[in-house]
């Protein structure tokens, strides 16, 4: 019997099936080298899973498994943004640390409004050991009207809609579930 308390990480994780050892891996990230002895692979991005070919891994053993989400709160007409509006709502969510580029969206927040004549706001949702960087950096550009951090959000839905362009910054992405989720 399938033991279902699989966790299935960056390193391989262990399962039994009656008497069958399988070591299974799932690479979430580029980094496949730590995957590579596993019995059986899953990428979620194309980039990943040919780098499994590359260190020498059969093809009968690894997968690509493309990350996906569910379809149930799926907008499926997206509204037209109003750059007429007084007020613009950029918005931006992920884990806050200094790979993820949120101190360049803040820097260009400041230019933006000088060349576009227009007011804007950044919403940021997510938590993680950059934010005192980043709320530093607001503070230095003066900005704290303008950026709100919002923390951790459960409600993604009502995130998204709260928010006139979805910004990813982020330097290098293996699969941005977030493109998905916004």
């Amino acid at each position: 019997m399938l033991d279902t308390n699989i966790l299935l990480g960056s390193t391989p994780s262990r399962f039994f099936v009656s008497d069958l050892h399988c070591e299974v891996a799932v690479n979430h990230s580029n980094n496949v080298k730590r995957s590579i002895g596993a019995d059986l692979i899953f990428s979620v991005s194309r980039t990943a899973f040919h780098q499994t070919f590359d260190l020498g891994c059969p093809e009968d053993r690894t997968f690509l498994m493309l990350n996906a989400i569910g379809l149930d709160d799926a907008v499926l007409n997206v509204p037209k943004i109003n750059l007429q509006k007084p007020l613009i709502t950029l918005g931006a969510m992920a884990r806050l640390d200094d790979k993820k580029g949120f101190n360049n969206l803040i820097s260009a927040l400041a230019e933006l409004e000088k060349m576009a004549g227009q007011k804007f706001i950044l919403k940021i949702a997510g938590t993680g050991f950059y934010e005192a960087n980043l709320r530093k950096l607001v503070q230095e550009l003066n900005l704290t009207d303008r950026v709100e951090f919002c923390g951790w959000v459960e409600d993604k839905k009502a995130f998204f809609q709260s928010i006139d362009i979805f910004c990813s910054t982020s330097y290098n992405e293996t699969f941005g579930l977030v493109l998905l989720e916004a």
